[in-house]
């Protein structure tokens, strides 16, 4: 299968609804009003937009951020160490944040780590007005896995407070919780970290070996979903990092593009409704050191962009589609413009075959599969496809 972008058809969709996050951002240039909705999408100024964004990049570096196809970056300069006060100054912040703004890029910044560990509440308020007054300042980061770090909930929920009382614009939260194994059942237990955050963050890195297991990445974002009973917004952290070229952390592999792309669309069909990626430059986790993982990124955030009007729009409450059962494929499916969208992806590293048909009515006898540029004909008014290892589709089924 030729990995290709989506199709020229879904381009030519109107200039609203291919509305993002620059344009959203100019409608109130001074601060704009960020909310999540009914359908846990984040929106600026009522505007729904879908996050494509990365870690950790540097000032100099945000033109380059933007190229790849990111429409949001985060810093760690503004958070230091939790060891150290050696968080970013007022004025390079800010210098961060008006470069980022120019450019059109949303940033997700925290609070220095030290202060907040250290209850310092004066000088939170100070970088927390500095923060607030950026028209690009999106989203409140609170922190990477505290659990793991031996953060408690009590030390996030204060920041969480200074935040809703000196943000005039009340911006959402986002925390990053790894719910693998064991920390499941600890999250079950003590809700305190959901309870802190407008918007849970999971960050599976499946990749260690060219035939990793990558279902941990749907896996993971569905506990986070049961956890949080659906009420709020998940958001997924894609692998981009590894030995190699990239960086050399925990004994992961690099992605391929396959194997990202597959990640992606694993987030989509689980129910993300934003994506980030770590990281471009954190030491040992880099994009930017390897030449093949920027062309797959580009690739992968050009598909994205492309989608996003699909993405952000409605997941029918009862399936049109009645998907037969297959422990290989998870599936999703959107209705946009009076049109279904079925996503699928193939778990394995095996080939299998996607079936469908209507839980009533007519399929047309031509799906068009924008994943791959060709028409499917439907027999015995079934979808049937077979789809490679590591395969990823999504099929236009158009009302006559």
């Amino acid at each position: 299968m030729r990995t290709t972008t989506v199709i020229n058809s879904i381009m030519i969709l109107t200039a609203t609804t291919m509305i993002g996050l620059t344009h959203s951002a100019m409608a109130n240039p001074d601060r704009p009003k960020v909310t999540i909705d009914e359908e846990h999408r984040i929106c600026i100024d009522d505007n729904p937009v879908f996050p494509i964004g990365i870690y950790s990049v540097p000032l100099n570096k945000l033109s380059h951020a933007k190229e790849l196809g990111f429409n949001m970056v985060h810093t760690y300069s503004g958070e230091g160490s939790k060891k150290r006060d050696n968080a970013a100054s007022p004025k390079a912040i800010k210098a961060y944040l008006d470069a980022a703004h120019k450019l059109g890029l949303k940033v997700w910044m925290g609070l220095p780590r030290y202060h907040v560990l250290h209850q310092q509440s004066e000088k939170l308020e100070q970088r927390i007005k500095l923060l607030q007054s950026s028209p690009a300042l999106l989203l409140w980061y609170l922190f990477d896995e505290p659990l793991h770090e031996n953060v408690s909930p009590k030390l996030i929920a204060s920041s969480v407070e200074l935040i809703k009382k000196h943000d005039a614009a009340k911006r959402p939260t986002v925390l990053v919780l790894c719910l693998v194994k064991n920390r499941q059942k600890q999250h079950t237990k003590d809700t305190g970290y959901l309870d802190c955050a407008d918007i849970i963050m999971t960050d599976p890195y499946p990749v260690k070996r060219s035939n990793s297991k990558l279902v941990g990445v749907y896996d993971e974002i569905m506990v986070t979903r049961r956890l949080l009973a659906d009420k709020k917004p998940v958001w997924n952290v894609l692998q981009l990092h590894g030995k190699g070229p990239g960086g050399s952390g925990y004994g992961l592999l690099e992605p391929n593009f396959k194997q990202l792309r597959n990640m992606v669309y694993q987030s989509i069909v689980a129910g993300a409704k934003g994506l980030t990626s770590f990281a471009y430059d954190a030491g040992r986790f880099d994009l930017f050191k390897t030449e093949q993982g920027m062309k797959n990124v580009k690739k992968i955030t050009s598909e994205l962009r492309t989608l996003s009007p699909i993405l952000l729009s409605l997941t029918p409450k009862e399936s049109p589609l009645s998907v037969e059962k297959n422990q290989s494929i998870r599936t999703r499916i959107f209705l946009h413009k009076g049109n279904k969208y079925l996503f699928a992806v193939n778990m394995t590293y095996a080939a299998t075959t996607l079936t469908a048909k209507p839980t009533k009515g007519q399929l047309p006898a031509k799906i068009k599969l924008l994943s791959d540029e060709r028409m499917l004909t439907t027999t015995e008014n079934k979808l049937s496809d077979k789809i490679e290892p590591l395969g990823v589709r999504v099929y236009e089924i158009k009302t006559k």
